[in-house]
């Protein structure tokens, strides 16, 4: 039997990455701002959001760390893990410099700062919109092939397949 519970793990994991990444890159995905007149530390913020995605990037790699079995017979991991163990390692490259950009974001906060209405806006003081555009394509394109490779490997598990 493929081994399923590996894949699950990692494909889960990829995805909640990829997923949390791309809603911090949206021009309207608003951060929360409290309705009794105080707002949101500009450099609270940008922790809290480095530090879930270092929590992502660590839970993506205990998935990863994790020993599959290979196949008996040929001593080979399957297809679709190693594609997934692939893909893992993508997702962490593609993510890595938004996290040291969001560091050198909160390194130019001030406590006089305006709140920034998005994430965006406060990534927009380390990258360019171009910067920005094009991770979010790639983390969208990393998605399709988790999505691809897992309902690949959800084929080879299907009691009913043919």
């Amino acid at each position: 039997m493929p081994n399923s519970l590996l894949e699950v793990g990692l494909a889960s994991g990829i995805l909640q990455l990829t997923d949390f990444t791309v809603k911090i890159l949206l021009k309207d995905h608003e951060v929360y701002q409290p309705k009794d007149g105080s707002s949101v530390d500009n450099r609270l913020l940008v922790r809290n959001v480095s530090d879930e995605l270092n929590r992502l990037v660590e839970n993506l790699d205990a998935h990863t760390l994790k020993k599959p079995d290979a196949d008996k017979k040929s001593g080979k991991l399957g297809e679709a893990v190693q594609q997934l163990l692939r893909l893992s390692d993508d997702t962490r490259a593609l993510v890595a410099p938004l996290i040291d950009a969001f560091a050198q974001a909160q390194a130019k906060c001030t406590p006089d700062d305006a709140p920034w209405p998005t994430l965006r806006d406060g990534l927009l003081t380390v990258w360019n919109r171009g910067q920005i555009t094009n991770l979010k394509k790639r983390l969208r394109a990393s998605r399709k092939d988790v999505d691809t490779t897992f309902l690949r490997a959800l084929r080879c598990v299907w009691p009913f397949s043919t």
